[in-house]
């Protein structure tokens, strides 16, 4: 079970699991976009903006990896050793512009993991980009593990569509991204 700390914790049979995955498939160098998976790198600048990770407004770096299916995607990013999650109910290009709107909504959404629903908690979301940003440790861990595992995962509100995320398999690109955060 992961417990809240400054770092995600697995339990044996989950670090079991992530090493199992991590070293599958080491054999041959992957592309992200032959995988699915994409380094996107990127800062935040005074105001919680997104900027360009070069950018002389960025106040911080993030690392970050997406999915993107053309319909919608994930992305993961860390911040000062925090996992964080961004998802596009519509399409979103990760690697383009990375204005998003300043006007949000909190939504509750529910992460179906496998078909079976998990866990409720509240998302801001940005109506104009269709992203959604989940600020709940609990769900941040359930949709990265989901990605370990090759977990099918939907996402769920009453006021929006049912959001089905593309996760492809774990590739070098997201173990990296993994290590880096220190989260493998």
């Amino acid at each position: 079970m992961i417990e809240r700390d400054t770092m995600l914790q697995f339990s044996p049979k989950q670090i079991a699991v992530s090493l199992a995955a991590c070293c599958a498939g080491l054999a041959g160098a992957a592309h992200a976009q032959d995988t699915g998976w994409t380094e996107r790198d990127f800062g935040i600048d005074r105001n919680g903006g997104l900027v360009e990770a070069e950018s002389a407004e960025a106040q911080s770096v993030l690392e970050g990896v997406y999915a993107d299916n053309g319909n919608g995607g994930i992305m993961f990013f860390c911040q000062n050793g925090e996992l964080g999650v961004t998802v596009a109910s519509k399409p979103f290009d990760f690697n383009g512009s990375l204005e998003t709107s300043k006007r949000k909504r909190t939504y509750d959404v529910s992460v179906m993991l496998n078909g079976e629903t998990g866990a409720t908690s509240a998302w801001a979301y940005m109506p104009t980009s269709g992203l959604l940003r989940s600020g709940d440790y609990t769900t941040k861990a359930q949709l990265f593990n989901a990605v370990v595992r090759g977990d099918a995962v939907t996402l769920t509100s009453d006021k929006m569509e049912d959001v089905v995320l593309p996760l492809p398999p774990m590739d070098d690109t997201f173990r990296q991204f993994a290590r880096d955060c220190g989260l493998a």
